[in-house]
């Protein structure tokens, strides 16, 4: 099995990132050998700002330094503010690195490494009430007996579910109602869903 470095290596090599047709290919995650790389391009503000984890404090903006690697440990939740709609949870480490942005205005790249999902791990699709946290709706994919290839397909499901479902937006806890889910792919939402993506 590749290292993560010798992956990050082979990127590097076979990846001209400041082509927008090399980035397009790994939009979302592609494979690459037996890991998965997806790679991001945003102003440096926007990444550091919509980055958002849930943990023991509840959610917090956990720092990323330009030039940095960050790992998000498997089972945390995560999310990416007004790029997808969910908080995003997974059985697999996630390493981010981050190549330039050293001022707010900068755009920076952002290159997410993890290996491919093996049996019994899981990908989930989840929303938390925006007041109080409580988990409002998890949706579960088996992405390591089903395959990665599957996880656009669960996500679709997963925000379906979610929108057609007012209860599931409902907090039990405090009664606050969750805006509608959104999926990463734009042009994969109805209208209503896309106004979403500025509200969370």
């Amino acid at each position: 099995m590749r290292s993560l470095a010798d992956l990050a290596l082979r990127m590097h090599e076979s990846v001209d990132l400041n082509s927008e047709r090399d980035l397009r290919k790994y939009l979302g995650f592609t494979p690459v050998g037996e890991n998965l790389v997806g790679i991001r391009r945003r102003a440096t503000k926007l990444m550091e700002e919509d980055s958002l984890e849930i943990g023991p404090q509840g959610i917090v903006t956990p720092r990323r330094d330009p030039y940095g690697m960050y790992v998000i440990l498997s089972g945390t939740p995560h999310h990416t503010r007004h790029l997808f709609g969910y908080w995003h949870i997974n059985d697999v480490d996630e390493v981010m690195i981050t190549i330039g942005g050293m001022t707010p205005e900068d755009e920076a790249t952002r290159i997410l490494l993890m290996r491919n999902p093996r049996p019994g791990e899981r990908d989930m699709f989840a929303w938390y009430c925006e007041r109080c946290v409580t988990l409002l709706h998890c949706f579960v994919y088996d992405t390591g007996n089903l395959g990665f290839q599957g996880f656009w397909r669960a996500e679709d499901e997963a925000v379906r579910t979610f929108n057609n479902t007012r209860q599931l937006r409902i907090c039990p806890t405090c009664g606050a109602e969750h805006p509608l889910g959104f999926r990463y792919m734009a042009n994969k939402n109805t209208a209503e869903e896309e106004a979403a993506r500025m509200l969370f």
